[in-house]
């Protein structure tokens, strides 16, 4: 019964993951049932293998049905063009933010899942992205729901809109990250002002190949490709991957106060993809901005909505082209880089509850019932573990300063100095001296008279 009952997970765990391939979510409650019908029934294999695949073939011809409705009523953003739209936010202080605007069509940038069209809405520019003309509308909800959630924890984020016709739900609006006379280069793209003849960038060149061949490697795909990913689990090889966007920058020839911007703003973004579960940091996914004027700056975070790939196992985060399991990745963050994260790391630890509850309000208002469970149950145990790392780190530290500020123990040298008992000794001797000489005189003179 154990073998078959082994099977019968097996199954219905490759149908779950098909279904969430093609975009669609089977919700904890619906597999939570499948399994509890056909763990330790009598039927064999075959009869609920059978009955399973009536269930999917069932489920497919009913999203097929969905799927040609929305394909009947699905409208891309140019059939709104110079229209008024409702354009929906919230502010710094979690505040609506609602405007509206005319969305002008500029061009269409790429025929991925969400097709992105660039945008100018208002006196902005930006990235429209509806994937609900494809199956699924969570990426661009998630899109949504991160950029708060990055506010929360004062990162630089992408603002990003909700856009509504008459109430009806379009897609969102990723607002442009460069204004008027700035450039985006990707952390892919800065590595062109690399000097090459540098000792050191020469050296981090030699680690990286190093560490990229190693025999761990996950195969990923997007769209019809797919390509391969390290995987990094050794604590030293994991600082030169979080080191090689900072050895870049190093060829920017930053002033020091920005470069130190910088790089927590870095480091912010690696710790908000830790709890949001972002596994798809690539180097084309983040970078930083350079102005006419010569300043550079981290860019507000933007393409943050992808907290799932199937072909990439549970437990990794994606940096710099690299795989690493979230726990070593946690482990060389407070060990190496403590300063860079701790403001982040500490509200998790001292605001854990408030943060969990405005995320899980949020997730209500904006995503599905399933699609809030699916996220929630990623989100709070990754809150959970910064939250207990920090709270270990604290415990050690105040060990440590009670051991620096316990007195030593050193033997004292002999002194003549009196203390306040010899004193008062001293003074108690004098005066019976001076009452028994003063006793003699009296009578001494007694006698004489």
């Amino acid at each position: 019964m154990e073998v078959k009952n082994k099977l019968v997970i097996e199954y219905i765990d490759r149908i779950r993951d098909e279904f969430l391939k093609r975009g669609h979510l089977i919700s904890d409650d619906t597999y939570k049932k499948i399994v509890s019908k056909y763990i330790n029934c009598n039927k064999s294999i075959e009869e609920i293998k059978k009955e399973i695949d009536i269930l999917v073939s069932n489920k497919i011809s009913s999203l097929i049905r969905e799927q040609e409705q929305a394909r009947l009523k699905k409208v891309k953003i140019e059939d709104y063009n110079n229209e008024e739209l409702t354009l929906k936010s919230i502010d710094g202080n979690g505040y609506p933010h609602i405007i509206s605007a005319d969305i002008e069509v500029v061009n269409k940038v790429s025929d991925s899942h969400n097709a992105p069209v660039n945008v100018n809405f208002g006196y902005k520019n930006g990235f429209y992205k509806n994937s609900a003309n494809t199956s699924s509308t969570t990426l661009d909800k998630l899109e949504y729901v991160i950029c708060q959630i990055g506010k929360l924890f004062d990162v630089k984020m992408a603002e990003t809109y909700k856009v509504y016709k008459d109430n009806s739900y379009l897609g969102i609006i990723s607002e442009n990250v460069c204004n008027d006379n700035e450039t985006l280069y990707t952390y892919s793209q800065v590595t062109r002002f690399i000097d090459r003849n540098d000792p050191d960038i020469i050296a981090l060149a030699q680690e990286l190949e190093r560490i990229g061949k190693t025999k761990h490697t996950v195969v990923a795909k997007s769209n019809e490709n797919s390509y391969k990913i390290p995987v990094v689990r050794n604590e030293m090889d994991v600082q030169i991957v979080i080191n090689s966007f900072l050895s870049a920058l190093k060829s920017l020839k930053i002033p020091e106060d920005s470069a130190r911007v910088i790089r927590q703003d870095y480091f912010n973004m690696i710790m908000l993809d830790y709890v949001t579960n972002n596994v798809d940091r690539n180097k084309n996914n983040y970078g930083v901005i350079l102005s006419g004027y010569g300043d550079v700056s981290f860019a507000p975070l933007f393409d943050n909505s992808t907290i799932h790939i199937p072909s990439i196992p549970e437990g990794y985060q994606q940096i710099n082209g690299y795989l690493i399991p979230k726990s070593n990745l946690l482990n060389c963050l407070f060990n190496h880089y403590y300063d860079d994260i701790k403001v982040f790391s500490q509200k998790c630890s001292n605001s854990e509850e408030e943060v969990i509850s405005s995320v899980s309000n949020l997730c209500s208002h904006e995503l599905d019932f399933s699609e809030q469970q699916w996220f929630m149950s990623k989100f709070v145990p990754n809150i959970k573990m910064v939250a207990e790392k920090e709270q270990s780190r604290q415990i050690a530290d105040d060990q440590q300063q009670k051991v620096e500020e316990e007195p030593k123990l050193v033997k004292k040298k002999p002194t003549t100095d009196l203390n306040d008992a010899g004193k008062i000794n001293l003074i108690l001797m004098l005066i019976s001296m001076s009452l028994i000489l003063i006793s003699i005189t009296f009578i001494i003179l007694f006698k004489i008279g």
